[in-house]
């Protein structure tokens, strides 16, 4: 498999926001660094997944660039569509369980993420190469409802368009007792950010060099078109 990339919201690296969820999963995505994580009876074993992925919230899911495409037109391909899309604001974060793992996620969607996670998955679509069919396979086995199979095989992830949720996954899946010993520490570890709103500000290229290893943030671009609707004064307090 060659390297796969991925679009992602994930906060500025000078942020006390990306300083949180890095040192919760244990491992800083733009440097690669090792972080040490809060003292929870295994919360590293509790943790791998989102850790090899990197604190995100996924807009573009990892894909295999197309035989036609390269890496640079990738990266030019993403300033010039961040420098059309506005920034996206979302209410304030709350931490909850989603389909058994932790997450953080916003007490509500707007239309505007939407219509930006939206863009993210067609408008990138041409970079993305085909799906093997054991990856179709394997997200099958996950359990799929029949539109979720339509969009896997129309855009290459299942949870796209209506099926998208936005959340930044904490954990790996939880059964209750592990559960309930992480939210409360996690309640006390993002509690600078819970409640507080987000401006999603700009997207981010992610990069797995080879099959199982961790994503890397590799390119950041700010989103900087104008927005139809002017956001009250109040959504300049979130964290970026």
């Amino acid at each position: 498999m060659s390297a796969r990339y991925a679009l992602y919201y994930a906060p500025a690296p000078d942020t006390l926001f990306h300083a949180l969820g890095a040192s919760w999963l244990g491992r800083d995505a733009w440097s690669g660094t090792v972080t040490g994580q809060p003292s929870v009876e295994n919360i590293t074993g509790l943790t791998t997944e989102p850790r090899r992925y990197g604190f995100h919230a996924t807009l573009k899911a990892p894909f295999e660039l197309a035989p036609c495409k390269s890496r640079a037109e990738l990266s030019a391909f993403a300033e010039a569509f961040a420098q059309r899309q506005a920034p996206v604001m979302l209410p304030k974060l709350r931490l909850a369980a989603l389909d058994g793992f932790l997450a953080l996620l916003p007490d509500s969607e707007t239309d505007h993420l939407h219509e930006l996670a939206a863009c993210c998955v067609m408008d990138f679509d041409a970079f993305r190469g085909p799906l093997l069919p054991d990856e179709i396979a394997r997200r099958h086995r996950s359990g799929l409802s029949h539109r979720q199979g339509r969009l896997l095989l129309n855009w290459g992830y299942p949870h796209v368009l209506d099926q998208f949720r936005f959340h930044m996954t904490l954990s790996n899946k939880l059964g209750a007792a592990d559960m309930a010993k992480l939210r409360a520490e996690a309640e006390r570890h993002f509690a600078p950010v819970i409640g507080v709103p987000v401006r999603l500000d700009a997207i981010t290229i992610f990069c797995e060099a080879e099959k199982g290893t961790a994503f890397r943030a590799e390119e950041r671009f700010a989103l900087t078109g104008k927005a139809d609707t002017i956001w009250p004064e109040i959504w300049k307090l979130g964290v970026r």
